[in-house]
């Protein structure tokens, strides 16, 4: 009975290991296309959303050429090819790798059509103006850390610019009102 569920346990496995590489080929030829904007410091996106370093826009085209647990690799064709490493910090999100591919990468563009043109501009800028609503806040910025912001329907929301300095957003009937740094 040990031998044949050995080899019931290594056939389980040699089938997740061939799903999974084969998930990965799909999507090594899949192109996404980045679904808010986010900033990649030295080729690197960590996932405590901080905002210095070159600007990805929304529906940039991404090809994801490796991923794993924590860390996922993308391509970006129509800017150089240039490759980015984005990192997990799974206490920031509360969002496994999986769930991080989804929310950054989709298989069609955002439709940015039903915004005024002002506010197209400012998303596809990764900037932010009072008057934007939630939505469009976090398809130019991103989502914040969740340990400080657990909800995006609160009225307060805080992004890290950098390490060590922060901003806070303020909110009213889903209108931002305020910038805070």
């Amino acid at each position: 009975m040990n031998t044949r569920y050995s080899v019931l346990r290594w056939l389980v496995a040699a089938l997740a290991i061939s799903w999974s590489i084969s998930a990965l080929a799909d999507d090594h030829d899949q192109i996404y296309y980045v679904q808010h904007s986010f900033y990649a410091y030295k080729n690197k996106f960590v996932t405590t959303n901080y905002h210095t370093g070159t600007l990805i826009p929304i529906n940039t085209r991404a090809k994801i050429t490796d991923m794993g647990s924590r860390k996922m690799e993308i391509e970006l064709p129509d800017n150089d090819n240039m490759e980015v490493k984005i990192e997990n910090i799974e206490k920031y999100t509360h969002k496994n790798m999986e769930e991080i591919k989804d929310r950054m990468f989709g298989k069609s563009k955002v439709d940015l059509s039903k915004f005024s043109r002002e506010a197209q501009d400012a998303i596809k800028k990764g900037q932010i103006r009072v008057g934007m609503t939630k939505e469009q806040v976090l398809l130019a910025y991103g989502y914040p850390p969740v340990h400080v912001t657990p909800s995006t329907d609160a009225n307060q929301w805080t992004y890290w610019k950098n390490r060590w300095n922060k901003m806070v957003l303020d909110f009213q009937n889903n209108k931002l009102t305020g910038i805070r740094d």
